[in-house]
C-alpha cells in the first residue's frame, strides 16, 4: 500500500528527528559545548518513548559509552 511506503521512507525518519529536535530546543534548551547532545532517558531499543519528554541534554561520551554497553 502506497501510505506504508511513505511511512518507511528515510524522507519521513528525517522529518520526524526534525521535529523532535525543534521539540527538544525548546523545552530542553540549547546543547553547551561540543561534548552536550540530546539523549534518550529511556532508550528506544528497551521501549523508551519517541518523544521530547523522554530526552535529556547528556555527555556524549556517557551516552556513546552507554549505548556501546547496550549493544553488547
Amino acid at each position: 500500500m502506497w501510505v506504508w511506503a511513505l511511512v518507511e521512507t528515510d524522507f519521513t525518519e528525517d522529518a520526524l528527528f526534525r521535529t523532535l529536535f525543534s521539540e527538544a530546543l525548546i523545552a530542553l534548551g540549547e546543547l553547551e559545548g561540543s561534548d552536550s547532545c540530546y539523549a534518550f532517558r529511556v532508550p528506544l531499543l528497551l521501549g523508551g518513548d519517541f518523544s521530547v519528554e523522554n530526552l535529556a541534554i547528556e555527555s556524549f561520551r556517557a551516552q556513546v559509552g552507554f549505548l556501546s554497553e547496550l549493544h553488547q
